[in-house]
């Protein structure tokens, strides 16, 4: 103990034995030590009060105070308690009691205590929000501390050890508990605990669908992950500039939207819940023109279809896919397509897929063809003599396929049936007839057969009467073997069996001229 410590106590032990014998002459003992070191009570923090330890004193005794620190009295600091102030700070602090103890002046001397420390306010900084970064800062405490860092749920849930913490999604309706915590060697330790005052809200990030093409509508989703509860606001943007009026769920894309990136903004508010944004990715440019394609050209194996794409927005590549009942067709990726055999009852469609650099892909798919119809080749059969039957044959069609008939000579249609009787009158013309099929579902088609040779009248004919034709005239008697010219005696009374055309024809074929 140091010459000044002693003569302060030595002071202050003359000064309570006086108070104590006012009125008396009696001799006092003055103890030169305290006789114990007990602690004090209470943390050696700024703000904080230190008690002094309990003494038994004398009847009667008026007990005296004085804080030290570092050895060195404190100021008016003359009571039973003290609250540290920043002038103790990096100081041990201890009391000096003096009373009377069996008639002795007695000076008690604390325990020092460890160097009073500074503790600072922690603050929090950022707001509750899953997926954003919360801050602790601990505030003005002692130079040289050093300090650690607990988050918890308020559930007692250990979150982080960090003074940052990037708050994860399982954190939603959660509040949190932040405790600081500072020590350096020979101070006090200390530790702080905030809590937030509202709770942790989890926003998702919002997705976009829908087709990035003027006339099309988008929208938003993504709002299931939030807090229950929570009340949206919502605005779309193009290229990072609010759509006028674009509030909603959906939005329409117009012409001003053309050639520019789409994103949309979430605001979510709850009560309890910090107010919390979040902003979708931005998609792919919005296309200004794409055209649904059309399929040109009567469906049927061997016959050419033709994908008419349209007017696309300049600067677009197009790709065609066709497709049979929905289903991609081996190696058909051009502009035409040729259905084979195999494709026979099935629709087809193509696909038209524009592609430009930055820009939405754009797929296209035209309406669904008729059936793949099988369609067969005309043909005839018969003879193109006067008199003779020509029959027309359809050729291998779809199963059901209803067919229609138009006989032609030259370009004059002659008949509608499947068959046709050749009339002397068209002699030196030719025939054909146009096969026509029809089918639900399916393409009507025609089919034209091959030109017939040119009708050609035969030597004779077996006439349905007495009268021949004006091209076979002349009359053949069977029983008789003879024939009969026009102007002949018995012409007019024979009902002839045949008609030659010449008299050369009736000769070749055995018969003789009538005498009369």
């Amino acid at each position: 103990m140091t010459t000044s410590t002693k003569l302060v106590r030595t002071v202050i032990a003359l000064i309570t034995a006086s108070l104590v014998l006012v009125g008396t002459f009696s001799a006092v003992a003055v103890a030169d030590e305290p006789t114990a070191s007990p602690p004090v009570s209470g943390r050696a923090l700024v703000g904080h009060t230190l008690e002094a330890p309990a003494t038994t004193w004398d009847p009667d005794t008026i007990p005296t105070f004085q804080w030290f620190a570092d050895d060195a009295p404190i100021a008016d600091a003359v009571t039973p308690t003290w609250t540290l102030t920043r002038a103790q700070i990096g100081k041990e602090v201890h009391v000096v009691i003096s009373g009377m103890v069996d008639g002795a002046v007695t000076e008690v001397t604390s325990a020092n205590t460890l160097r009073v420390a500074l503790a600072g306010s922690p603050a929090l900084r950022g707001d509750p929000v899953a997926g954003q970064v919360m801050s602790v800062a601990p505030g003005t405490w002692t130079n040289g501390t050093t300090f650690t860092y607990e988050w918890r749920t308020d559930t007692g849930r250990l979150v982080s050890r960090a003074s940052k913490v990037r708050l994860p999604n399982d954190l939603r309706d959660r509040k949190l508990v932040v405790q600081v915590s500072g020590t350096k060697s020979g101070h006090t330790p200390f530790a702080r605990t905030i809590t937030t005052a509202r709770r942790v809200i989890a926003p998702s990030k919002p997705r976009i669908t829908g087709t990035l093409l003027v006339g099309r509508t988008l929208t938003s989703h993504g709002t299931s992950v939030w807090s229950s509860n929570t009340t949206f606001k919502r605005q779309w943007y193009a290229d990072g500039r609010a759509l006028p009026r674009a509030t909603g769920k959906q939005l329409k894309l117009t012409s001003t939207t053309a050639g520019k990136q789409i994103s949309v903004r979430l605001v979510g508010s709850q009560s309890g819940y910090p107010t919390a944004k979040s902003d979708s990715l931005r998609t792919l440019r919005v296309v200004s023109q794409a055209p649904t394609p059309r399929v040109t050209g009567k469906v049927a194996a061997g016959r050419t279809l033709t994908a008419v794409p349209g007017s696309w927005m300049r600067g677009i590549k197009l790709s065609y896919r066709w497709y049979a009942n929905g289903t991609p067709i081996k190696g058909a990726t051009r502009s035409t397509y040729r259905p084979s055999t195999s494709m026979l009852n099935k629709r087809i469609t193509v696909k038209t897929t524009g592609r430009r650099t930055g820009f939405a892909t754009i797929t296209r798919t035209s309406a669904s063809s008729a059936k793949v119809q099988r369609v067969g080749r005309a043909s005839l059969s018969g003879s193109s003599k006067a008199g003779e039957i020509l029959t027309a044959h359809p050729g291998t069609w779809t199963n059901g396929t209803r067919f229609t008939y138009a006989w032609y000579v030259e370009r004059t249609k002659v008949s509608s049936a499947r068959s046709v009787t050749v009339k002397s009158a068209w002699k030196g013309k030719r025939l054909r007839v146009n096969v026509t099929g029809r089918r639900s579902g399916y393409h009507s088609f025609s089919s034209t057969s091959g030109w017939t040779r040119a009708v050609s009248l035969p030597t004779s004919m077996v006439p349905s009467g007495w009268d021949c034709p004006s091209w076979a005239p002349i009359k053949g008697n069977a029983d008789s073997g003879i024939y009969h010219v026009p102007g002949g005696a018995y012409y007019d009374r024979t009902n002839p069996e045949v008609c030659f055309s010449s008299e050369t024809a009736a000769m070749d074929a055995g018969y003789r001229r009538s005498k009369r």
